[in-house]
């Protein structure tokens, strides 16, 4: 990294600053993008969450009109489990830049349903991507792409030391707060209300706000953060809930919950 060039330097402080004066999480995923695809060119640069169980994924890209479609991004995340890059970060829990040069051959990733299916189309040869967070089962993290030649050692280490303020600049909007309610309303589904399940198992309105993050796989830390409250606050919700819904353990819960929702939305149809 001591090799880099001044102006390699000056270009990383701008970034820099840059990601660190976005002020709302809403105008992160975009001003990220272009910051990053200034420091290091590339034909396209998306922000993407990944959840790998769900095989759902939620992208920004730059230029917009790459994966504006919900049908690309659909298509995208049903091969998200043969992406060499994704496999990675997930297996090795590494959230450093990687190239997807460094796990397969071009050879191998030109035989590949993910690049005939969707990289081919779009011109891209090659990629290197960076996490910003590693669950258990998600990630959210960049994807820069190229048509032409690959990316290089320098490319990778401007990236390397951007990666921290990156982290950084998300967690400090409250980005993890922000997957927890996405994927809340994944779960619950469209115009699928957890009220009829409220009234149901009479739960409080907070009581049901928690179910809903629940439902999402938020955690006992995300709920407290959605929701502004302390850690114990969060266990007592959660055992009067237990208690309401019969049951002792988190999944099953969850379960009723769902359950009680998808009933009550087939019982209208």
């Amino acid at each position: 990294m001591g090799s880099l060039p001044r102006d390699h330097w000056l270009a990383l402080l701008t970034t820099v600053a840059e990601i660190h004066g976005v002020r709302l999480f809403a105008d992160f995923p975009r001003a990220v993008l272009r910051a990053v695809a200034r420091l290091v060119p590339c034909d396209m640069v998306s922000f993407n969450t990944v959840e790998t169980s769900r095989r759902r994924m939620h992208s920004v890209a730059e230029p917009a009109s790459v994966v504006a479609s919900p049908a690309t991004v659909e298509g995208l995340a049903s091969l998200m489990h043969d992406h060499p890059l994704l496999a990675h970060h997930l297996a090795s829990r590494d959230a450093k830049p990687v190239m997807l040069s460094d796990l397969v051959t071009r050879r191998q990733f030109r035989d590949s349903a993910l690049y005939w299916e969707f990289y081919r189309p779009l011109g891209i040869e090659h990629q290197m991507t960076v996490a910003l967070t590693l669950g258990l089962d998600s990630s959210v993290g960049i994807a820069l792409s190229r048509c032409g030649a690959d990316f290089t050692e320098q490319e990778r280490a401007l990236l390397e030391i951007l990666r921290p303020h990156l982290a950084r600049a998300f967690a400090t909007l409250g980005g993890e707060q922000e997957m927890a309610r996405r994927r809340a309303r994944a779960a619950v589904g469209s115009g699928r209300s957890p009220a009829a399940a409220t009234t149901h198992w009479e739960l409080t309105h907070r009581e049901a706000e928690i179910m809903v993050l629940l439902a999402g796989g938020a955690s006992n830390a995300e709920l407290g953060d959605a929701l502004r409250i302390s850690p114990l606050t969060v266990k007592k919700h959660l055992e009067h809930i237990y208690q309401k819904l019969r049951v002792h353990r988190r999944g099953a819960a969850v379960a009723c919950f769902r359950l009680s929702i998808e009933s009550t939305a087939d019982s209208r149809q």
